[in-house]
């Protein structure tokens, strides 16, 4: 996993079933090749959770997230205190922690993604603006 390209680190706890996994700041590994990378290791992956810089937007009412390196948005779900304060950064960017449920591939444009935490906003150096 640490030999593809955009993976900063990637570390294994098989006791925990976790994988742990550092991107450069700019990448275009996608959830569904690392997902695909576990299978083929003869794992089984299971739900992912991030922490990761997105791009907020608000529409007729509904919060939606983008990892700015594909710009796919999709639906943000939360504990309402959580997406009051992802509403914050509505037009801009958020460093937030989330859940994605366990699947194939890739997420699907129309899949929700659980946003558990915001942590912040502003784009980190290196990524594209």
């Amino acid at each position: 996993m640490s030999d593809l390209p955009g993976v900063r680190e990637a570390r294994v706890s098989l006791n925990d079933g976790l994988l742990t996994v550092e991107f450069e700041p700019a990448h275009d590994v996608t959830l569904g090749r690392l997902r695909s990378l576990i299978r083929e290791q003869g794992f089984t992956p299971r739900e992912a959770h991030a922490r990761m810089v997105v791009r907020v937007q608000e529409h007729d009412g509904v919060l939606s997230i983008a990892d700015p390196n594909d710009g796919v948005f999709h639906p943000a779900r939360g504990a309402p205190a959580t997406l009051e304060e992802l509403a914050r950064y509505a037009g801009g960017t958020a460093t937030v922690e989330v859940e994605i449920p366990a699947g194939e591939g890739d997420v699907s444009p129309d899949q929700e993604i659980v946003v558990t935490s915001v942590l912040g906003g502003g784009l980190p150096p290196g990524l594209p603006g």
